[in-house]
């Protein structure tokens, strides 16, 4: 069992439902599935797969895309490393190459920094503290 979802996570979750109601049917699905150990992880999962499917012309159209890349948006503007991380490896690692390529000119200042922190390897450091006199 995963542990208990935490309070980020659990905001995360409620905004995307929020923001996007195309994905309830998702969640619902998610939540027969993984029953109370549906997280971030899964949920952002398929919110990456739902923006996979605008891009290739699949399902619903800008508008949703718009949506969706604004609450990623709002995630990463919160500055917490753990939003960061849904962001960084529950959405923006899951995409395909081919998607990400064509959504990266539309992400926000913040999400754009979670992925070059991402790219780089270097999400998820602490900043390095000076050596002592």
């Amino acid at each position: 069992m995963r542990p208990i979802v935490d309070d980020v996570e659990h905001r995360a979750i409620a905004a995307l439902r929020h923001a996007v109601p195309e994905m309830e049917e998702s969640y619902l699905d998610l939540v027969d599935i993984y029953e109370d150990d549906v997280g971030a992880d899964v949920v952002f999962g398929a919110l990456a797969d739902l923006v996979s499917d605008i891009v290739l012309g699949r399902a619903h159209d800008q508008t949703v895309l718009t949506r969706c890349l604004d609450l990623v948006e709002s995630l990463a503007e919160l500055g917490d490393p753990d939003a960061d991380e849904i962001v960084a490896f529950s959405f923006l690692d899951l995409l395909p190459p081919g998607t990400l390529a064509a959504i990266t000119s539309s992400l926000g200042e913040h999400t754009l920094g979670v992925l070059d922190r991402l790219e780089s390897g270097d999400l998820g450091e602490l900043p390095a503290t000076p050596e002592p006199p």
